[in-house]
């Protein structure tokens, strides 16, 4: 699948910019910085190819000048050594010195990052010393437990390299509050046959940020910040998803249930190669959810119709008598006071 916008039968697939919200108790987050999508200190580049550019809807770079460099991309509003990015850094530096704050849950220390890792609510750290390379084929790494008040940091003493390896959430946590505070250079990559999600907000505090999508499937990259040098993303293979996992709030408690407005919607487990897969996702009030299903050219595989309350829900597809392939789902949410939305064009896979 090549381009932002493609047609695969009857149906449109889209390339998204997903908002996610929660707020977290161990986080100092400005309202600056949260309307960034990419932050550097000193340069942007941006590389996509003519079928395929690549999209941020805000960037900034300071002190840096800029402008950013951009072959076949764009930055739908951008900031050059503004007030805004100035304030943006700014309240950058101040998050990621805020993320060494007190803890409900020290996961220890890690040096190699296997699946399932264990969370619980509060603030959950994972250190991890000497795990600089994370080199896994078409691997997922499952995070499970917690809640949407759970905090995650995964925090680095040095460079992180990752490579083709899906990073999953599970129990509703919010991408919003998840973190990975890294020393050095972050470089991240997807050359793989499976899509890759990065979840969260990856902050490096001296070194660059690179993330490339090579292969045939897509990569979904949370928020980038370079506190101190510059953000390089390149896209050649699978289309690049530029996410944009909201906080806001700064340091205030989520409230379960109505509260939560917004928070990443998600079928997991990535590809699904059992009886059943689930849709994550949000409802802001009670209502329908209601789930299409899609094959490659278009038609109609399966419908998913439940009541459900506010909060954080999940619907069931049985997959095991699905064949083998991509499949593309729409959500629809209907709520009983009479609003409704519904998603953009979202993907996953079957394997058996």
């Amino acid at each position: 699948m090549k381009g932002t916008i493609c047609w695969m039968g009857r149906l449109s697939i889209l390339a998204l910019v997903v908002g996610f919200a929660g707020e977290a108790a161990a986080q100092t987050w400005g309202t600056t910085v949260d309307d960034f999508n990419i932050l550097a200190n000193t340069q942007i580049t941006l590389t996509g190819v003519a079928s395929a550019p690549v999209v941020v809807p805000e960037a900034g770079i300071s002190p840096g000048a800029g402008p950013a460099t951009l072959t076949n991309a764009s930055i739908t509003t951008a900031h050059y050594n503004d007030a805004k990015a100035a304030t943006a850094l700014t309240e950058a530096g101040t998050l990621d010195t805020s993320l060494n704050g007190a803890l409900t849950n020290d996961l220890g220390v890690i040096t190699t990052f296997t699946s399932p890792i264990l969370i619980g609510p509060g603030v959950n750290r994972v250190e991890m010393t000497g795990l600089g390379d994370i080199t896994n084929t078409d691997a997922t790494i499952n995070v499970t437990g917690g809640d949407p008040t759970s905090i995650v940091i995964f925090r680095l003493p040095g460079a992180l390299t990752l490579t083709r390896t899906n990073i999953i959430f599970t129990g509703g946590v919010l991408a919003g509050n998840v973190y990975w505070q890294v020393k050095n250079d972050v470089a991240i990559t997807n050359g793989g046959a499976i899509p890759m999600t990065m979840p969260g907000t990856i902050i490096s505090q001296t070194g660059d940020i690179t993330v490339s999508s090579l292969g045939a499937s897509d990569l979904n990259i949370a928020r980038l910040i370079s506190l101190t040098k510059g953000v390089t993303m390149t896209q050649s293979g699978g289309i690049l998803t530029i996410q944009n996992p909201t906080t806001g709030g700064g340091a205030g408690p989520v409230v379960p249930g109505p509260a939560v407005t917004s928070c990443d919607e998600y079928f997991y487990p990535a590809p699904a190669t059992g009886a059943t897969g689930k849709f994550h996702y949000c409802m802001t009030s009670a209502g329908t959810a209601r789930i299409r299903v899609y094959n490659a050219i278009g038609d109609l595989a399966a419908t998913v119709v439940e009541s459900k309350a506010a909060g954080v829900n999940e619907s069931t597809l049985n997959t095991a008598r699905m064949a083998p392939g991509v499949y593309l789902y729409l959500l629809q949410k209907e709520y009983d006071n009479g609003g409704s939305s519904i998603s953009k064009t979202k993907k996953f896979v079957v394997r058996h």
